[in-house]
């Protein structure tokens, strides 16, 4: 019987296809769940820094410059909880943790958002830092909270004209954020005059800071928690 002979290698095609999917889900790496608690010694610190690579790359340079608490007064610790690459979609997931089982902040610090510049629209990005803040601020209703403005980059990897588009939206993100963050007791907002046209403060690619632009970066911070504690 010829057709029945087609059928049941078609039959076996379809159970080896359907074996195949089976592993190749199987296969599929399982999302590790990322937090911004990533102090080894597990010690409580009274002041977070919560953001993507600059917060990371500023608690580097901070640790480098034997200052990684900027030299504030006694009792007072600094953690650089930066992730490279966060965007605003995964901020409350990365916080839960220490949300739940540190000891409340004096303050709190927000950066990130320049990586969702090129990936989302403004409503969704408005979505996301409106629901972040109101978790954070929900949790912690004594704290001090900071904004710190996204800042300019010199290459965000587009043309001119998408460029001009990029610019216009980081600064709308920067009034919604300021917006968001006046809503809570006790707020602050912070802007460095670091921007493309000062090429020194950014390394080779652009996007990052460059020691020097690190070292402004740090030096603010400071005199923003000397004001505040």
């Amino acid at each position: 019987m010829p057709g029945r002979g087609r059928g049941a290698r078609g039959r076996r095609r379809t159970r080896n296809a359907s074996h195949g999917a089976e592993d190749s889900q199987q296969q599929q790496p399982k999302r590790q769940r990322v937090s911004f608690d990533n102090n080894e010694d597990n010690v409580d610190r009274d002041i977070w820094f919560l953001g993507d690579s600059l917060p990371y790359w500023a608690g580097v340079r901070a640790q480098f410059r034997n200052t990684p608490n900027l030299s504030l007064p006694d009792g007072h610790s600094i953690a650089w909880w930066g992730i490279r690459g966060l965007g605003w979609e995964d901020f409350i997931h990365c916080v839960q943790l220490p949300v739940v089982f540190r000891t409340p902040p004096k303050v709190v610090f927000f950066h990130l958002g320049g990586n969702d510049l090129t990936k989302h629209s403004l409503r969704f990005i408005f979505k996301m830092v409106q629901e972040s803040i109101q978790y954070i601020t929900s949790a912690f209703p004594d704290s001090e909270f900071v904004w710190v403005d996204i800042l300019q980059r010199i290459d965000w990897g587009v043309g001119n004209d998408e460029k001009r588009l990029i610019e216009k939206k980081r600064k709308r993100v920067n009034q919604f954020g300021r917006k968001i963050i006046r809503l809570t007791k006790n707020h602050h907002c912070i802007r460095f005059d670091i921007d493309e046209s000062t090429p020194g403060f950014f390394r080779s690619d652009g996007v990052h800071l460059s020691d020097v632009g690190l070292d402004m970066y740090i030096d603010t911070i400071r005199e923003t928690l000397l004001k505040i504690l």
